[in-house]
């Protein structure tokens, strides 16, 4: 198992973080709802969350590996197996809901969350070949996959020429998506291998150490850019408003969280080892926030909070810790599950004091 990095657990952290934060921001924004996230915090959380998580894969990965059939099992097993156990905690997690809600038919319900798992999208499309639900934030998990794939299918390329083949293939993936939209996030890994990669070159050769003093002063201004002008860019969707800017700002983004993470983890060691246990447990974090996220009528509930604060600017703070709460429980419940455990848990120790098989 590959040595775990504190400041890039500590990046994870605030990565995921930020991710429960703009996803609040979507069901419970102050344009249309007072007291609601205001929109340039929302904006600002979706110009770094998805390539910080993207970028730092690539840290670990073994990008100079060939493809073969062990590495394809064993990332089916650490990605696809979570996928379909989030999907399959999603399904009856609205059916309950729908049994619970008068007037909300369940059986149609799960027909809906059945069909949006099988497709494997992160939002509709409208050149979706089939158009169904959309199965929200567990894409990454699918396009992670499909990039596992594909980047070991050109390790016989030298770095600068493979750098620029995953270039054009996100580019592809953008002019692709304007006609046509396949199922399981094939098109968004297909785009996000490019993170993914860069990843990888940024830790072969010591990039994010080469960085010193006023030679930050390049990624802080194009992330500011991108925050001031964007923010509007969808990985999952593989939609660049500002095209390259979009890009180059994601990845600035995410070099300057990591960054911080750096400063975290030399200068707040408490900070830095909550940090670094959050970073340790994101794959179940995420998932089991885009089950709740996907499950909970949040839009509803924050809703009745508005009018109960009076639309006070402080009010979408409430929803945000009580997702904060339930994601905690969830993870709680999934680690002490013994069906969950080894699914979100891999690093783990098994309940018969045998260790976990690492799945990297």
């Amino acid at each position: 198992m590959a040595k775990r990095v504190g400041y890039v657990d500590i990046a994870k952290a605030i990565a995921v973080l930020f991710i429960i934060l703009g996803h609040t921001g979507l069901v419970f924004n102050a344009d249309m709802t007072p007291g609601g996230v205001p929109y340039p915090v929302t904006r600002f959380a979706f110009t770094f969350h998805l390539p910080t998580f993207f970028i730092l894969s690539g840290f670990f990965l073994h990008a100079e590996r060939p493809l073969t059939l062990d590495g394809v099992k064993r990332d089916a097993r650490s990605l696809l197996v979570p996928y379909a156990v989030a999907c399959a905690l999603t399904v009856a997690g609205a059916v309950a809901v729908a049994v619970l809600t008068p007037g909300v038919p369940a059986a149609e319900t799960a027909r809906r969350w059945i069909g949006a798992s099988l497709w494997g999208a992160g939002a509709t499309h409208p050149m979706a070949l089939v158009q169904t639900e959309r199965i929200g934030g567990i894409w990454f998990l699918l396009a992670l996959f499909w990039i596992r794939i594909l980047i070991p299918l050109t390790s016989r390329i030298p770095d600068i020429p493979r750098l620029l083949v995953m270039a054009g293939l996100l580019a592809a993936s953008v002019l692709a998506g304007q006609h046509v939209w396949l199922p399981w996030s094939i098109l968004s890994g297909l785009g996000c291998a490019f993170y993914v990669y860069l990843g990888w070159l940024i830790r072969k050769h010591g990039l994010f150490e080469r960085l010193h003093g006023a030679m930050w002063a390049v990624p802080a201004a194009l992330w500011a850019a991108v925050i001031v002008f964007g923010g509007n860019a969808s990985l999952a969707m593989s939609v660049y408003p500002l095209g390259a800017v979009d890009v180059a700002g994601g990845v600035a983004g995410a070099l300057c969280v990591t960054r911080l993470a750096k400063a975290i983890e030399d200068h707040a060691p408490a900070v830095a080892r909550f940090g670094c246990w959050v970073g340790r447990n994101t794959l179940p974090i995420f998932a089991l926030h885009i089950v709740e996220d996907n499950v909970a009528p949040w839009h509803a509930y924050a809703l009745q909070l508005s009018q109960l604060t009076g639309g006070a600017p402080w009010s979408w703070l409430a929803p945000l810790a009580c997702r904060l709460a339930v994601d905690a429980v969830l993870v709680a419940l999934a680690y002490l599950l013994p069906v969950t455990r080894p699914v979100f848990f891999p690093h783990a120790a098994r309940s018969d004091g045998r260790p976990q098989i690492s799945r990297g």
